[in-house]
């Protein structure tokens, strides 16, 4: 399976940031946290509504029931910097405002096993220091 990969501006300091607000009549985002730790900072952000369950991979990390995770963006912090993994149409749960204008989309292998590496190779051939946050991404501001 691939997913598509998109990068925040460095104006998007919290998972919170990253998400744009749901429509009039649309079903609230919520952020699930995975159930056991992983080698990066991340939280799935889905629609609190029940729909298809999603990928199996991500059935594997975070409880899924309640939610329509077949669109769903997966927020993930590497390198200070704040990515969104999205599948389905996960893209429109995101604030398009704070995308990286010139990251266009890129698609990478899925599982979330060795995904941290991966997204920090993919920083690294597109980041320079201008592009650094002069405020670090933090988790906990989510």
């Amino acid at each position: 399976m691939k997913l598509t990969v998109h990068l925040f501006t460095t104006d998007a300091l919290s998972f919170g940031d990253a998400l744009a607000l749901p429509g009039r009549g649309q079903p609230d985002i919520v952020c699930l946290l995975p159930r056991a730790e992983l080698d990066f900072s991340c939280a799935l952000a889905v629609r609190a509504q029940d729909g298809e369950p999603g990928p199996e991979e991500l059935a594997e990390h975070f409880t899924l029931a309640g939610t329509g995770g077949a669109d769903s963006a997966l927020l993930a912090e590497v390198d200070g910097r704040l990515f969104a993994l999205t599948f389905g149409r996960g893209a429109e749960l995101l604030e398009p405002a704070l995308l990286e204008p010139e990251f266009e989309g890129k698609a990478i292998p899925f599982p979330l096993s060795g995904l941290g590496h991966q997204l920090s190779a993919l920083l690294g051939h597109y980041d320079d220091p201008l592009h650094r946050a002069e405020v670090p991404f933090s988790a906990e501001r989510a």
